[in-house]
């Protein structure tokens, strides 16, 4: 369970009683995605003296075999759950694997993909770049070496946004898909990244 709650000020965000708030508000999500949390926000309110909000949730659960991992990150600013499959329930018992999923989880609160792969970046994402490479290129380039500029440009920004394809931050000269690859050889399971939240307080929402 992921949930940003937001306070007005730093002092309460450290502040314990808000700190337990958060704790119980995500339990009770965790058990109803739907609750009724208002009573719950004021009464917060109320003893805090600070306005606060609920601002979003979400709710990741295991399909099939494999686990979810969570992490949270400077001060609860940044947070990220992940689900890795396998192919086997033992795999997600060993040392290996539960240190792979740490690993993910590092790498999305530090990296700040946006999609586990290319198929999921967004469309609308894609075109946006494609305009800015196309405009970029000198004028007078044929049409194919355009598009051929660009698809090269692309390339550069999946190794960016794309969490597959992105450097491993404890070892740049390896991807992400290889360190997948090396430890689903390595357990002898077919190790995979289903989907990733990662929530920043206060950053913009799509839509």
């Amino acid at each position: 369970m992921l949930v940003e709650v937001n306070c007005q000020t730093d002092f309460v965000a450290k502040n314990d009683s808000f700190k337990a708030f958060t704790d119980d508000i995500a339990k009770k999500i965790a058990l109803d995605p739907k609750v009724d949390l208002e009573a719950d926000r004021i009464a917060a309110f109320q003893a805090i003296k600070e306005n606060i909000v609920i601002r979003r949730s979400e709710r990741v659960e295991v399909t099939g075999h494999g686990a979810v991992a969570a992490y949270i990150h400077t001060g609860g600013k940044v947070g990220v759950l992940v689900e890795v499959g396998a192919d086997k329930d033992e795999t997600t018992t060993t040392e290996a694997f539960k240190q792979l999923v740490r690993d993910i989880t590092l790498q999305i609160a530090a990296a700040n993909p946006i999609s586990v792969d290319r198929s999921a970046v967004p469309a609308e994402t894609l075109e946006r770049e494609r305009a800015i490479y196309r405009d970029q290129v000198p004028p007078g380039k044929p049409a194919n070496i355009v598009e051929k500029i660009v698809d090269g440009k692309l390339d550069k920004f999946y190794s960016t946004v794309c969490l597959i394809d992105q450097a491993f931050i404890k070892n740049p000269d390896e991807t992400i898909k290889q360190l997948v690859a090396a430890k689903s050889k390595e357990l002898g399971d077919n190790l995979v990244i289903r989907r990733f939240l990662r929530y920043s307080v206060g950053e913009q929402l799509a839509g």
